[in-house]
């Protein structure tokens, strides 16, 4: 019995040694997806027909190919199965156009891995070669509202920085391009608090020159200077005069009359300082008298004698900013208005008809 099961456990064991070598001598054929890329020399760069917009200068082709079982596994299991690279060694002109055979670079490849190429699809890939051309280019700042706020000139460091654009692009220019790039630091300036020495960076990673796409070397920048403070006058008229009453505050029996009416209407004279992103406008700020309710007069009784017109109070009228302006300076004499507080006329009821 014993011999018995130790024989068919052999028998098993050989089956299966026959099975996984069998599977790995197997041959079938596969279709891949191949990402063909073009290996040019320095400073030359390839534009390939029909790449993805996503994929780069890359173009993907279906191959078939036959091998081994055991070689097919080895390749990736998500696309693209192989990259390979077509390489260009010769010298080529700008904006030269080409059709490079890519089957025997495939071939190559798939050979390395223990593979037969059958077939390509498409067999070649268009390419047109263009060359990078290197420009020094000089770098401003652009202070923007600020301008008027520095103390001295802004320095950029390096001054100077490199542009790689494609020669075709510097050709086809609508205009001379020029060796110059400006910088707007308008939004980083207001960002800094006044009178004080500034160094912050800057990207050209997205900046065009002269409306044209490069490759900037270095990509990041420094802006140094110092800001100091410098305002501008500003007179706004028309502000509507508001008075500002307590919450418990008896409107139905007291109203506020101005002594004179002109003072509804109340002037400012300001300092602003440069580089306020908005404009102020009457609109937007706030004139005010504050009243305590404890200025109401007190009842008195009635009497036959004429009522005399009461004493009127005296304010100084505070003005609000909106937020964004809370560094502005009045530079105008502080206004001052008169008012008095009178009780209102009550309507007397109509008599009953009887």
């Amino acid at each position: 019995m014993k011999g018995q099961i130790q024989l068919i456990l052999a028998t098993i064991g050989l089956t299966v040694l026959i099975w996984v070598y069998a599977d790995q001598q197997g041959y079938k054929t596969v279709r891949l997806q191949v990402a063909v890329t073009v290996g040019t020399p320095p400073g030359v760069v390839a534009h390939v027909t029909g790449a993805a917009p996503d994929a780069g200068q890359t173009l993907h082709v279906t191959v078939y190919a036959r091998g081994p079982n055991a070689a097919i596994r080895e390749l990736p299991s998500r696309p693209p199965a192989l990259e390979v690279t077509v390489p260009i060694t010769e010298n080529v002109a700008t904006d030269e156009s080409r059709a490079l055979d890519i089957h025997d670079p495939l071939a190559a490849a798939l050979r390395e891995r223990g593979l037969q190429l059958l077939g390509v699809n498409p067999a070649s890939m268009s390419v047109r070669f263009d060359r990078l051309v290197k420009v020094d280019v000089q770098l401003q700042a652009d202070a923007g509202a600020f301008h008027q706020a520095l103390a001295g000139a802004v320095q950029i460091d390096p001054p100077v920085v490199t542009a790689s654009v494609l020669a075709s692009q510097l050709a086809g220019a609508p205009a001379p391009a020029e060796n110059r790039l400006v910088i707007p630091i308008e939004a980083e300036l207001r960002n800094q608090p006044g009178e004080t020495e500034f160094d912050f960076p800057v990207s050209l990673k997205t900046r065009t020159w002269n409306g044209l796409d490069v490759k900037w070397q270095p990509e990041l920048v420094h802006v140094k200077g110092k800001l100091q403070q410098l305002y501008t006058d500003l007179e706004l008229k028309l502000i509507p005069l508001r008075a500002m009453l307590p919450w418990d505050w008896p409107s139905d029996r007291y109203e506020i009359v101005w002594v004179d009416d002109r003072d509804r209407l109340q002037k400012v004279h300001l300092k602003v300082p440069v580089g306020k992103p908005n404009v102020l406008t009457n609109n937007d700020v706030v004139a005010f008298v504050s009243i305590d309710g404890s200025l109401i007069p007190p009842a008195t009784p009635q009497t036959t004698q004429p009522a005399t017109e009461p004493s009127p109070f005296t304010q100084t009228v505070r003005f609000v900013f909106p937020p964004g302006f809370e560094d502005v300076r009045i530079v105008s004499p502080p206004s001052t208005v008169k008012f008095r507080i009178v009780p209102r006329v009550q309507a007397k009821a109509a008599p009953e008809s009887g």
